[in-house]
């Protein structure tokens, strides 16, 4: 049987690995990264696991603890292995429960005094972890090194816990040693770079200043300040030197293996009450301490050779291992057997997937546009990969959408359409629902919000896919779910949240299994701005709609003239009051082409209709109204059907972007398909669109109000031909392009459950 041994700590490895192997099993031990001053790298096993060459390259050159992996890297460990044994590295879990269809042993190695395996899952994953485990039914297990905290943890029935505690050596008396000559060694790694260690470091200075010690322990940031610090990794060589060893405890990141090899020798441990010891049922032992001055008192006597303590503190710890030497020869074998049980449920890979996209809001513009472009081109990505996937659209219940047909590109591909209304839900309820399921633990937040689709609250999908972030509210989901991460203007232009605080936002980001944008500024932003994890954040390719053959109409909006069109909407980041004194500007210069101004509500800029109720859009107005230039030669015609909106932009001068610090306007490239020239402000987004493009825009920096109306004069003015890409280039960036499709299909399906 191959096992993957997902731990590379020096202890683990030298003492369990070679128990196994003993037992007739294989394992692979991951070389990448080094976790601690306590990890190791050994390749001594990989011949044994009888692996194809390039398969255990690949794994050698794999980080599996440091981010979120690929599908592929875990259906490569599902082909090979027949077991995976984690700690809690929140990472692995996530990936293992979406896509490992073998056993899974979690042992959580590091011990802390408010541990709770559930309200682990819950903090690190999420609700949809604790449903899925549920799930994996006799295929997940959880390891425990001691029945003693078996007690702690709900999160599955009691015959899929085992307890496992790490394999010791037997006591060994010949190794032991008598005559010590220095008096305490204190243990303590990485102590400017953990803050655990640096709190216990500066506790041990003050209360045993009296005493002669030594710190030892490697120390990944030099301390030059002290030479009682040595830095070494190998604690054992130093351990035999000294007549007693003090332990602080606490709650450690790892299990402090140097106790056991201490014991080994025959060192005398002195350690306080509330660390990792107190699992093993050492309530008892002398060497135990409730308080400081115990702790001094007792090294006192070990350092002035009190045969008497000593004796009693070393027989304690012999018994201490002993019990647990012969607990493993029954625990491992109790172990190996349950992993040889055959499965009492077939792993079902067959069955059609169902991916829910859901838009969070209300949108008509261009979120909503975004969502059926990137709905139609993972359905054709799924059919053109051979994968089954079902697809459901979700969209807010709201009278936006009960006239127009938004959504008929979608009923033409038959893709079930679902309408949903924001639900809050108390603490109180979700406590009930959490208790049906048998969990019970503490730290709920006050509120929750979740969709009512009057069916199942999406819990029928096998994931969520959001196409933004904007979920107001603490999102409580048994589905596990993605997001779409479009921009983050509100870092640039606060006023654009208008007071609400983005924290929801940025929380559900950060708690998704994943998140997906077009731009690697965006991908950067996530994790400066939102604080989202480099490993959540991944790049789909850029993609755009498909829009037919518009002919340019010499007697389209003849009446107007020559024009240029200006498609926005009322938001702040659109930067109206910067173009409309641009345009002034540009206008009392002799200007003559005349503006257009199109979409999504921007109908409420003419001051004929009721108030706007947004201070924002009353400054637009008052502008506009104001001055005689821009009310004789703009015109505002709202959102257009999309063929008016097309002719109009075919036949415009040119297409007009002031707008900044967003995820890019897509009507750009609708413009460049249609042989028009676009004017942009000059932003990142805009900039990668035009790399990844070749439309050759041309740019205009935010408020140069003087730049700005020169630019549009000059265009107004210009003969020349602008060099846009053919049609036939410009394809290869819609969603009818076969390649693009699959390119963003596969990117999803690397980190979704689809």
């Amino acid at each position: 049987m191959r096992i993957f041994f997902a731990f590379n700590n020096r202890w683990l490895v030298e003492n369990e690995v070679p128990a196994l192997i003993k037992q007739g099993h294989s394992v692979f031990i991951p070389k990448k990264p080094i976790i601690s001053a306590n990890s190791i790298v050994t390749y001594n096993y990989d011949k044994r696991l009888a692996l194809p060459e390039n398969v255990l390259e690949e794994l050698n050159n794999i980080d599996f603890f440091s981010g979120i992996l690929e599908r592929k890297i875990i259906e490569l460990i599902d082909e090979y292995f027949d077991v995976f044994l984690l700690d809690c590295n929140e990472y692995l879990m996530q990936c293992l429960i979406l896509f490992y269809t073998k056993k899974i042993i979690l042992r959580p190695l590091r011990y802390s005094s408010k541990m709770n395996i559930t309200k682990w899952v819950k903090d690190n994953l999420g609700f949809w972890a604790l449903k899925n485990i549920e799930k994996l039914k006799d295929r997940f297990y959880v390891s425990l090194l001691s029945g003693k905290i078996l007690d702690c943890n709900d999160i599955i029935s009691s015959e899929c816990m085992l307890e496992l505690p790490f394999i010791l050596p037997k006591i060994n008396d010949s190794i032991k040693v008598e005559s010590k000559n220095k008096d305490i060694i204190f243990i303590c790694p990485e102590i400017k770079s953990d803050y655990l260690a640096g709190e216990n470091y500066k506790k041990f200075e003050k209360e045993f200043k009296d005493f002669s010690y030594d710190i030892i322990g490697k120390q990944l940031i030099p301390i030059n300040n002290n030479k009682k610090v040595i830095s070494v990794e190998n604690y054992e060589d130093y351990l035999k030197d000294y007549k007693v060893l003090f332990y602080m405890s606490g709650d450690e990141k790892e299990i402090p293996f140097y106790l056991f090899e201490a014991f080994q020798i025959g060192i005398p441990v002195v350690f306080m009450s509330g660390g990792y010891l107190d699992i093993f049922n050492t309530e008892k032992f002398l060497g135990r301490c409730n308080t400081i001055e115990k702790a001094r008192r007792l090294c006192k006597k070990i350092i002035n050779r009190d045969k008497k303590i000593i004796k009693i503190i070393c027989r304690e710890q012999d018994e201490l291992v002993e019990s647990i030497y012969k607990k493993n020869i029954y625990s491992w074998s109790t172990v190996l057997s349950v992993i040889k049980k055959p499965l009492k449920t077939n792993v079902n890979n067959s069955k059609v997937k169902k991916l829910a996209v859901i838009m969070p809001g209300e949108y008509t513009g261009g979120v909503l546009d975004y969502t059926i472009r990137l709905i139609l081109a993972i359905k054709r990505g799924a059919e053109i990969s051979g994968n089954n996937l079902e697809i459901v659209f979700g969209h807010v219940k709201h009278v936006n959408y009960e006239k127009k047909e938004y959504f008929k590109e979608l009923r033409d591909k038959f893709i079930p359409i679902r309408s949903y209304k924001w639900e809050e839900f108390g603490k109180e309820r979700i406590e009930e629902a959490l208790s049906i399921q048998g969990y019970n633990f503490e730290g709920l937040n006050e509120k929750y919000v979740n969709m009512n689709d009057g069916i199942t609250y999406f819990e029928d999908c096998d994931c969520l896919l959001f196409t933004a972030d904007r979920i107001h509210g603490e999102l409580y989901s048994t589905v596990p779910y993605a997001l779409i991460l479009h921009d983050y203007i509100q870092r640039y232009v606060p006023r654009i949240m208008n007071g609400i605080v983005d924290k929801s936002f940025l929380d559900v980001a950060r708690m998704s299994i994943s998140n997906f944008t077009t731009t690697n500024v965006v991908k950067t932003e996530s994790i400066q701005y939102a604080g989202i994890e480099k490993c959540r954040t991944n790049l789909i390719p850029l993609f755009f709609g498909s829009i037919g053959d518009v002919e340019k109409d010499k007697e389209w909006l003849s009446d107007i003239g020559e024009y240029f069109i200006w498609s926005t909407n009322p938001s702040v980041h659109k930067n109206h009051i910067f173009a409309l004194n641009a345009l002034i500007k540009y206008y009392e210069s002799g200007g003559k082409l005349k503006c257009i101004i199109t979409g999504a509500d921007t109908e409420m800029f003419k001051s004929s209709k009721a108030a706007a109720g947004s201070s924002y859009v009353n400054e637009i107005r008052d502008v506009i109204k104001t001055n005689k230039s821009l009310k004789e030669n703009m015109e505002i015609l709202g959102n257009m059907p999309k063929s008016t909106y097309l002719k109009t932009l075919k036949n415009a001068k040119f297409f007009l972007h002031p707008g900044c610090a967003d995820n890019g306007n897509g009507t750009a490239f609708d413009a460049a398909m249609l042989g028009v020239p676009t004017l942009s402000c000059d932003y990142p987004a805009m900039r990668n669109m035009d790399e990844k493009t070749k439309m050759n825009m041309q740019f205009f920096e935010n408020n140069d109000v003087d730049g700005l109306a020169d630019l549009i004069k000059k265009q107004e003015e210009s003969k020349r031909k602008w060099d846009i890409p053919s049609r036939e280039e410009l394809e290869k960036h819609i969603i009818t392009n076969d390649q693009l499709c699959t390119d963003i299909y596969q990117v999803m399906r690397s980190y979704l459950p689809i």
